[in-house]
């Protein structure tokens, strides 16, 4: 139902502002593109409202590997917790609304997950960089910017992504869909937004107003989903419904152990599966391991996040000094291994010391910046 606002002029006279339709998608994806804070970062979020960085607009995506755009996203945004966020803008007047842009995000989420390298992203943030573009506007300083790329690489390749359907008034069957989709994909935000313009008969005023959509439902499902971090002691609670009390003890001593030996512990925000990646904190900050439990608790290496191959080799064969896992040789994907595995006297002790030598190893030869290729 089309409503009305109203504002009082500079000359102390009421105006009643009246809802219209954009003009085409192309204003309302403008709109978005020069002040993307009109979606409710705010609302999907209430704790911590998302900031937006404008990557690009009609950002291209390829069907194979090194191939040219086979479509074009119309907006894609990344937060201050370097999730990639996917916006697609219809209007409600368009009768494709609910099939072929359900359609399109998905084929479009698909593919630039598989084939989206992180250079790519960033030559795209290079080039529609401005000064009210920029990162550290949404609070990520110059030192943390490197480890804010690789989070996003990571984020990408891992498929946590967000959905963000867009359109002036969203149709109960797009919203269903959405739901489902959102309920379904434990990892992927999937979420509908209103964006309505009004206006007023002297041409003087023009005002947006947007809001997630789905009423009290969609709000408040969002504040349970979206607005988790986890910690140690919600992990083990979630955990401890799946795996035995062995796990959980192990789990306590590795993330216990770590943070006893001066690394730091960076937990998730997954809206069902719990996680938490252990950091070396210096200059520069990777990620080194992750550890997460769907079913059951798992350790994953992530190679890809932590420097040269030589260096990626030298991590292996210390872990493999362990002598209880054997990891691939590919350096660029994130094996992992059950938490079953550190089991027994002293092989937390041993796996914990393996990395201290491997951090003492990359400080003394000046390769943890991942300047080396």
């Amino acid at each position: 139902m089309n409503g009305s606002i109203y504002v009082i002029g500079n000359n102390n006279q009421l105006e009643k502002m009246e809802q219209q339709e954009f003009e085409s998608e192309s204003v309302l994806q403008s709109l978005i593109e020069k002040h993307p804070y009109i979606l409710p970062g705010e609302q999907i979020n209430p704790e911590v409202p998302r900031k937006w960085l404008l990557v690009y607009k009609e950002m291209g995506i390829p069907a194979i590997q090194d191939g040219g755009s086979q479509w074009s996203l119309d907006l894609l945004l990344l937060d201050q917790d370097s999730i990639p966020t996917f916006v697609e803008v219809k209007r409600s007047s368009d009768y494709r609304n609910r099939r072929l842009v359900v359609a399109q995000m998905l084929d479009y989420a698909a593919n630039a997950v598989e084939y989206w390298p992180l250079e790519f992203i960033k030559e795209s943030y290079t080039t529609n960089k401005s000064i009210t573009n920029c990162l550290e506007n949404i609070g990520i300083p110059f030192e943390g910017q490197d480890y804010y790329w690789n989070t996003v690489e990571s984020n990408l390749k891992s498929g946590r992504i967000r959905l963000i359907f867009v359109a002036d008034s969203i149709p109960q069957s797009l919203l269903r869909i959405i739901e489902f989709l959102d309920n379904q994909m434990p990892i992927v935000e999937v979420i509908g937004a209103e964006v309505k313009q009004f206006k007023s008969s002297s041409g003087n005023f023009t005002a947006l107003v947007s809001r997630l959509t789905g009423g009290e439902f969609q709000s408040s499902k969002t504040i349970a989903s979206h607005g988790r971090i986890w910690t140690e002691e919600k992990f083990i609670n979630r955990a401890a419904e799946t795996n035995p009390p062995e796990s959980l003890d192990v789990f306590r001593r590795l993330i216990r152990g770590f943070s006893e030996n001066g690394f730091a512990i960076r937990w998730g925000a997954g809206k069902v599966f719990p996680s938490c990646n252990i950091c070396y904190t210096s200059e520069y900050k990777r990620d080194l391991f992750s550890v997460y439990t769907q079913k059951n608790i798992s350790v994953q290496i992530n190679f890809k996040d932590i420097g040269s191959a030589k260096h990626k080799k030298k991590l292996k064969n210390l872990i493999e000094s362990v002598g209880v896992v054997s990891l691939r040789g590919d350096f660029d994907k994130y094996p992992s291994f059950p938490i079953e595995n550190l089991y027994g006297e002293g092989v937390v002790e041993s796996f914990i010391t393996a990395y201290i030598d491997w951090i003492e190893y990359t400080l003394e030869n000046c390769a943890y910046d991942s300047s080396e290729t």
